[in-house]
């Protein structure tokens, strides 16, 4: 098995080590989104200290994509020359660089996006600030067209999300060209990892549910199940 310090490869990109700083929100760019140096001397210093690959924070696409104040934008070339003075500073230190893409939705309010934020329907949800306006075929066309990466069908990442005292949880991004072949990846995904896991001799935990009326033999109570 692969140690997490062996030189590795996405994609025809070499990478020194399997160390992956995930994608984050660093709040250090512009209120338009023009990256700084500020952020340029903290990707730096990540590689400084032996991360082989940077995830960038979420990069707004287009500014009414945007979520939170300080967030990355990537929707003009206006910013070309400080992406490069990041991706330099990186490099020049043995790491490597990549950017996460997005546009937030409804998870925006008014005054951050610049007018009514856009979502797939015009409905009240917790994860929402506001009613969005419901997006129209070509609203969806230029967001996709301002995401060109989006559509590659080759896409594929896995990020740890959250460490428990039981648990390590992960989110895998995958595309399917339709949603039947999608939802067949899915289990696919989660079949191969409990191979991979078992044939490498990890161990697996196995925690215990007791439902209401069955002998509980130890087992999790219902309440305890969330």
């Amino acid at each position: 098995m692969a140690s997490l310090f062996d030189q590795t490869a996405i994609n025809g990109m070499t990478i020194r080590n399997r160390l992956v700083r995930s994608a984050t929100w660093e709040g250090m760019c512009e209120a338009d989104g023009r990256p700084t140096r500020r952020l340029a001397d903290y990707y730096r210093e990540l590689a400084r200290g032996g991360v082989g690959l940077i995830i960038s924070g979420y990069t707004f696409v287009r500014p009414d994509g945007k979520q939170l104040p300080g967030k990355m934008g990537i929707h003009t070339d206006d910013f070309a020359d400080e992406m490069r003075v990041i991706t330099g500073a990186v490099h020049e230190e043995g790491g490597k660089i990549c950017i996460q893409l997005v546009h937030v939705g409804g998870q925006t309010d008014s005054a951050t996006a610049g007018r009514r934020p856009l979502a797939p329907s015009a409905v009240e949800v917790e994860q929402f600030p506001e009613v969005p306006q419901e997006m129209s075929v070509n609203d969806i066309t230029e967001i996709v067209a301002a995401s060109p990466n989006s559509t590659d069908e080759r896409v594929a990442a896995v990020q740890v999300v959250d460490f428990t005292e039981k648990s390590m949880v992960l989110r895998i991004l995958g595309k399917g060209p339709d949603a039947p072949t999608t939802w067949a990846l899915r289990c696919e995904i989660r079949e191969r990892l409990i191979v991979k896991f078992r044939d490498a001799g990890l161990p697996l935990p196995r925690i215990r549910v007791s439902h209401e009326g069955q002998d509980s033999s130890g087992g999790l109570k219902q309440e305890q199940v969330s």
